[in-house]
């Protein structure tokens, strides 16, 4: 089964938040892969920030293998409004527009 796990760490480990939205895989021989789409939720309590997304496979160590370091990707992503508001110009006196009748 792949999982999938949110943190503000970029090494995977037990503070991180397990998200809902996993996949199963089936049994590969060695040196296959298995691709495919899943759909995740990110928790409303995550707040602006970078954060790090791992997908780990046999992330309930079911299967025995000689090669446990390769089951976990991990990508970076931002979390957030994407809206930055650097530099806001107003001249010093206005005057109201006129009233339509």
């Amino acid at each position: 089964m792949t999982r999938f796990y949110l943190t503000t760490k970029i090494l995977l480990d037990s503070s991180a938040t397990l998200l809902s939205g996993s996949r199963a895989v089936p049994d590969l021989a060695a040196g296959a892969s298995s691709a495919g789409s899943t759909t995740i939720v990110i928790p409303s309590t995550a707040t602006t920030g970078t954060y790090y997304l791992f997908g780990k496979t046999d992330a309930d160590d079911a299967v025995v293998e000689t090669q446990e370091g390769n089951n976990t990707a991990v990508r970076s992503v931002q979390i957030g409004g994407d809206l930055v508001i650097s530099t806001l110009t107003v001249p010093s006196t206005a005057v109201p527009a006129p009233r339509s009748s």
